[in-house]
């Protein structure tokens, strides 16, 4: 089953196509911050070509449940992307596991939104794509995200060595777990 929607309490978790790429350009701009905990970007990244190219890769990705990206809205505004939560390298068989990752406009942080927003995003991971496990990477001083992950109920599961490259320094990440069997709270 593909997941294209999801709605929480306050929530509309969906899906985008290319159509919404000014939209997505939009997020990104008005979050620069958001390139200090990620790879180095390509020099167009803040273009609406890049942006309806990348909604069309991810697009793929979700039609071959290889993946998933799911844009966040609130309920009082569905126009407006707040965040983002996302699932790749979707494993199946007997590693079951995918990786998660997401991001919260500056604008709305410390509202619970992205805690909310990844604990319903698991749940349904875990029913619809028949998975596990669940892993989450951190940088050790990334706190507000080790605090989402903590009240969604992921368990800290110890450090991986340079990990990522992030803007051109390999950098050391914590890991975190969360099983299928581990209480979401929902």
């Amino acid at each position: 089953m593909i997941i294209d929607r999801i709605e929480t309490p306050r929530l509309i978790l969906k899906t985008l196509d290319e159509t919404a790429a000014g939209d997505v350009l939009d997020f990104y701009s008005e979050n620069p911050e958001f390139a200090e905990f990620e790879p180095e970007r390509p020099f167009n990244f803040y273009t609406n070509d890049h942006m309806a190219a990348t909604l069309r890769y991810e697009s793929d990705i979700i039609k071959k449940q290889m993946g998933l990206r799911l844009w966040i809205f609130t309920k009082e505004n569905p126009y407006r992307i707040i965040g983002t939560v996302s699932f790749r390298n979707v494993i199946r068989g007997a590693f079951g596991s995918t990786q998660i990752g997401y991001k919260i406009h500056r604008d709305v942080r410390e509202k619970g939104y992205a805690t909310e927003a990844v604990r319903w995003a698991c749940d349904r991971v875990f029913k619809d794509f028949d998975i596990h496990r669940i892993e989450a990477y951190t940088l050790p001083d990334n706190f507000p995200s080790m605090r989402v992950l903590a009240k969604v109920g992921f368990k800290e599961e110890g450090t991986v060595r340079d990990m990522a490259l992030i803007q051109g320094a390999w950098r050391n990440h914590i890991q975190y777990g969360l099983l299928e069997t581990d209480n979401l709270g929902l």
